[in-house]
């Protein structure tokens, strides 16, 4: 009986509920169900096949599937968000896959695009594609596609855009090239780092498969999260599919499938193993590990379940199967016979604990073997480490009784290298049980019903850990919490980072050489600086620093010291000069013969630019931006997917900012922030941090409108964002826009989150930094809704903060909160106390002397001139104005709306009241 395409969210639904419980408790559970009998048919026909979800049987054998109606289906031509389809590639169950451009044609590239079929159940899928998305668009490696973007159509259809990889799938590259097997093994090597850097992540593949993995022109192996891509069959001929788009949505293909997947048993790191050494042995040999025996899939899984795998090198290949290799049977089964054999055996076993427990073992071993070194998985016994030094020295062993004390002394050696390896081997097993611990503890009996966030999986993890570690010696509690941190901070939640670094670092010997505790030392101070927590990244980097002195240090450990040293001082508007030594003192460490990662050199020298802005250097500044800009073109290969959005077109905005220059800001940066949109998607965070930039010189030249519709950008940001920081810059931004765009409609609710955040007190309490920005913002907001009284209350709050934080009463949010406060009795006609607290930006020899904040300085002098106009004091008035507007004339624009209201202070009378502002402008300028 078909199913109807509505269907099938529910029926998926109540078909993961069903797995879940106990096999002699299934019947008691669908009674209580109460389901319409087709329904509940068809949910029994699936359960009836055991390995749902997990195994082929579901997906090979799928019901019949009721077509859409045909004014329902999607034509190329079609409009999904801002991307045009072009024609359909793919096509499954629940979703089809079609290539797709931007409409407006400013993207130089195609994208794959996946749509969910239209009908009920969307709101779920949507869901579904968000908490992928929080996932994978965290997996940024130059092996991996990029997931660019999900959305949802005006239909509200959710969709999910993914890059658009063109090649060959893996097994057709090597065999076009004809490469040999220490050049497949090389190639297989991008692949294995691929999915280790997922695994790394906390994300299992399971569909790892030659189809989901292409060779692009440059031989860059590009893994496929969704099998999404363009294959070249030949030159300029296109192969239309590859598995993965034929089945477009399929979970897994049981030709790869590992034991415990089709058993439906719970997966680790483990599982994805046993496909990669599936997918080995079918590039070595042509074939996979069952093939030889023939029949039906089932026997195949059968095989699979049940019996071990043949050795490579023992199958016959076809003299052609050979030829694309470059070599003869007897060649190929002696390049095979012994260490890759066994390489390849281990990552088949049937039983996970007969496997490699981790990618990275995998890989060790064939890079040994590439190497001619001996592996892991062989005896160690001295004839095999004799061999293998034979193998590697041919010329050295004939040079008599040198060569046998070398002989000897290299078997030692290698003898203890196998037991090193037997031990990492047994450290390993214990990280894999410790993961598949993790992914059991998302069964949802133990977490009350509830899905569990990646985040609280993440904190869970580090409490187990912390729990079991005492217990068990050879799990590598160390290690394993500092890969923890890291994927805390690639979700945006820093403070759990910190508390797992605070964690690791009790687990570490106080007064101990280990280079670990330093370099955690070094990370708690980084850490604790991106959150502005200024006191605490001094103390963390004093206690680095006091290590470093202790012990002995490497040229790279000194490096990173002097790079977070940077980072903190730069943060600390007292210690610019200081940040600018520790930074120049990083690049005299950064150059050979120990080359610093390239994306650090780019953060450091972007860094030190920022250093010189602030000093007030800047053409120092923008020459370090020259350097910065020429050092991303020349190691483009080496650095992040979007570096050069951010942090290159970031750190340009925010020099010119420092500087005023607005005009200029609005003049290069939305093309580049276009750019960023479409390669990276709008709700990137980088395209998110342009995106503020291009809001704050709107608003400082006085483009409100403009600044209000670039916020609406920002909204996903502020609701979803793990990062307090970032929750508050985006709320900020919003409030600021929407406030002077006289929209309080869209104003109210994120300026009441913004007023909860800000007064949050006890553990949840931001850093004072932070509360002191969001106090101004609050006060500013409520002038703009000309509310002076509530204005002043939110000042007195950022009094009574500076004092009790020991902020300095010099730094330009302080500057902020004198200017608010002044403007506030301005309003209210009190105009000689106005000037009170404005004393500092009216004063015109302060003014003559400002150099890297004149424009600003400038812009907030402007607030004087209505109290002092209405005070009678006319010339101090005029000279403000003259000394402000051929400053700020060519950094706003001449054109900005806020430079017109300037020009039209000078047309109030000084014995009258001051022309009032138009209900739709501002009454200040700030």
């Amino acid at each position: 009986m078909p199913i109807a395409r509505d269907e099938w969210p529910r029926l998926l639904s109540l078909l993961e509920q069903a797995l879940e419980c106990p096999t002699d408790q299934r019947e008691a559970w669908l009674q209580a169900q109460n389901l319409p009998a087709p329904l509940q048919a068809s949910l029994r026909g699936l359960l009836a096949q055991r390995r749902a979800i997990e195994t082929g049987d579901f997906l090979v054998g799928l019901p019949a599937i009721a077509p859409p109606p045909a004014g329902a289906r999607l034509q190329p031509g079609a409009m999904v968000g801002p991307w045009r389809l072009l024609r359909e590639i793919g096509q499954g169950g629940m979703s089809s896959v079609w290539l797709a451009e931007r409409a407006d044609q400013q993207l130089q590239r195609q994208v794959a695009l996946k749509l969910p079929h239209a009908g009920p159940g969307q709101d779920l899928l949507a869901a579904r594609l968000l908490r992928e998305r929080g996932i994978l668009a965290g997996l940024e490696h130059r092996n991996i596609a990029r997931l660019y973007d999900v959305g949802l159509t005006d239909a509200g259809t959710p969709y999910l855009v993914m890059e658009y990889v063109t090649g060959d799938t893996l097994l057709a590259h090597a065999d076009r090239q004809r490469l040999d097997i220490p050049q497949r093994i090389a190639l297989f090597q991008q692949v294995l780092r691929a999915v280790q850097y997922a695994h790394g992540q906390l994300v299992l593949h399971r569909d790892l498969k030659p189809g989901n993995i292409l060779v692009n022109e440059a031989g860059d192996v590009k893994l496929l999260d969704f099998g999404i891509a363009k294959v070249l069959a030949g030159e300029g001929r296109t192969r239309e599919d590859t598995e993965l788009t034929r089945a477009a949505g399929r979970v897994l293909t049981p030709a790869y499938a590992s034991p415990e997947q089709l058993r439906g048993e719970p997966l680790g790191t483990a599982s994805d193993v046993y496909a990669l050494g599936v997918v080995l042995h079918e590039l070595l040999a042509g074939q996979r590990p069952f093939a030889h025996l023939g029949g039906s899939a089932l026997r195949q899984e059968d095989a699979v379940l049940n019996e071990l795998a043949r050795a490579p090198s023992r199958l016959s290949l076809a003299p052609e199967v050979l030829a694309l290799r470059r070599c003869s049977a007897r060649q190929w089964r002696s390049t095979l016979a012994g260490d890759l054999d066994a390489i390849v055996l281990r990552a088949l076993g049937t039983e996970q604990a007969r496997r490699y427990a981790s990618v990275d073992l995998l890989a060790t071993d064939l890079t040994r073997w590439l190497a001619r070194e001996p592996v892991s998985v062989t005896a160690p016994s001295r004839w095999y480490h004799g061999r293998q030094f034979v193998r590697r020295h041919p010329w050295g062993v004939g040079l008599g009784s040198v060569a046998t004390t070398l002989l000897l002394l290299s078997s030692t050696l290698a003898l203890w290298q196998g037991q090193r390896a037997l031990t990492e081997a047994h450290r390993a097993n214990a990280s894999k049980d410790f993961l598949l611990g993790i992914f059991e503890d998302t069964n949802p009996q133990a977490t009350t019903g509830r899905d569990l966030s990646a985040l609280e999986l993440l904190e869970r993890s580090r409490d187990k850990l912390l729990r079991t570690g005492a217990q068990d010696p050879l799990l590598p509690v160390p290690e394993l919490l500092r890969g923890l941190s890291n994927a805390q901070v690639r979700l945006g939640d820093r403070t759990g980072a910190v508390a797992t670094l605070e964690s690791l670092l009790q687990t570490l010997p106080t007064d101990s050489a280990d280079p670990q505790r330093l370099s955690t030392l070094i990370s708690l101070a980084e850490e604790e600086a991106l959150q502005s927590n200024l006191t605490r990244a001094r103390h963390w980097l004093g206690q680095a620093l006091d290590q470093a002195k202790r012990h002995s240090t490497t040229r790279a450990q000194w490096r990173e010291l002097s790079r977070v040293a940077g980072l903190v001082a730069l943060y600390d508007p007292t210690r610019t000069a200081v940040a600018r030594d520790a930074l120049r003192a990083y690049f005299a460490l950064a150059d050979e013969p120990d080359r610093a990662p390239a994306m650090d050199r780019l953060n450091a020298r972007l860094n030190l630019a920022k250093t010189e802005s602030l000093l007030g250097q800047r053409q120092a500044a923008l020459d370090q931006l020259q350097q910065a800009d020429q050092f991303a073109q020349t190691q483009a290969a080496q650095l992040e997917p979007g570096a050069l959005f951010r942090p290159l077109a970031a750190y340009r905005a925010s020099v010119d900012g420092d500087w005023g220059q607005y005009a200029a800001v609005q003049a290069w940066l939305p093309p580049v922030l276009e750019r960023c949109r479409q390669a990276m998607g709008p709700a990137y965070e980088d395209c998110l941090d342009l995106t503020g930039h291009l809001i704050r010189a709107q608003l400082k030249s006085g483009h409100a409108e403009q600044a209000a519709q670039q916020a609406l950008q920002l909204q996903a940001q502020a609701d979803n964002s793990q990062s307090p920081r970032r929750q508050l810059e985006a709320r900020v931004l919003m409030v600021r826009a929407w406030a002077a765009a006289d929209q309080p409609s869209r104003l109210e609710p994120p300026r009441r989150q913004l007023a909860q955040q800000v007064t949050q007190t006890g553990t949840r309490a931001l850093p004072a930094p932070l509360r002191l920005q969001g106090l101004n913002i609050l006060a500013e907001v409520a002038l703009l809704r000309r509310d002076p009284a509530t204005a002043l209350n939110w000042t007195r709050q950022a009094r009574v903060l500076q004092q009790q934080a020991g902020l300095s009463p010099h730094s330009r949010e302080a500057l902020k909160t004198a200017l608010f406060e002044g403007i506030a009795w301005q309003r209210q006609g009190q105009h000689a106390q106005a000037l009170e607290r404005l004393a500092p930006l009216c004063d015109t020899d302060r003014l003559a002397r400002s150099r890297q904040t004149a424009v600003i300085d400038h812009l907030y002098s402007l607030n004087c001139v209505p109290s002092l106009q209405a005070l009678g004091q006319r010339e101090r008035a005029r000279a403000l104005l003259d000394q402000a507007l051929p400053v700020l004339t060519p950094a706003l624009g001449a054109d900005a709306p806020t430079l017109q209201r300037a020009r039209r202070l000078r047309t109030d009378s000084p014995a009258t009241t001051p022309t009032p502002p138009a209900d739709s402008e501002p009454a200040f300028f700030t």
